[in-house]
């Protein structure tokens, strides 16, 4: 049975999936709000089954602006147990901070606690401009996500504000 472990550290996600050899086979960090992301579209060590993958698509398709969008009622809509739910968190030093570190082998404990903290953060989510893919953030005008899109290890996010930029196109 595979073990999971999340916790936020300096603003990062970071999710650790360990085997019952307590071997990593999945360790990531994300922005906030983009582990559940990843989960859901590019995870393959991870199976959801369709009913959660459809309300968490919903979600995250409806979720694009918090003035027209009222995130927390879907939220208490169509996830209301997670306000019910036990989380196993225990408190750790992580690089000289103390981190809430929530501890579990149910892959759906974990997503209930990433869709409260998407709830508590008001985290929205985004189509990417350059790769299409989705990403969550805080930000209204966000147009490119953080994914390496590249062989040279530049994110869309580079590559949009390089397109954008005014000086780079006057050099050209």
């Amino acid at each position: 049975m595979n073990t999971i472990r999340f916790y936020t550290h300096k603003g990062k996600e970071v999710l650790e999936i360990t085997n019952d050899h307590n071997q990593i086979i999945k360790k990531s960090s994300h922005i906030s709000g983009n582990c559940l992301v990843d989960i859901l579209f590019d995870d393959k060590s991870t199976s959801i089954d369709l009913d959660t993958r459809d309300k968490i698509n919903e979600l995250i398709l409806r979720c694009t602006d918090h003035r027209t969008n009222d995130i927390q009622l879907l939220i208490k809509r169509k996830f209301a147990d997670i306000f019910n739910t036990h989380y196993p968190i225990k408190h750790e030093l992580i690089d000289n901070e103390i981190c809430s570190v929530l501890h579990t082998s149910d892959i759906f404990v974990l997503i209930n606690y990433l869709i409260l903290n998407i709830y508590s953060e008001k985290v929205i989510f985004k189509q990417c401009v350059s790769c299409g893919g989705y990403f969550a953030t805080k930000y209204i005008n966000a147009k490119y996500c953080d994914r390496i899109t590249t062989k040279s290890g530049r994110t869309c996010k580079q590559i949009g504000r390089r397109k954008n930029c005014t000086k780079c196109k006057k050099g050209a």
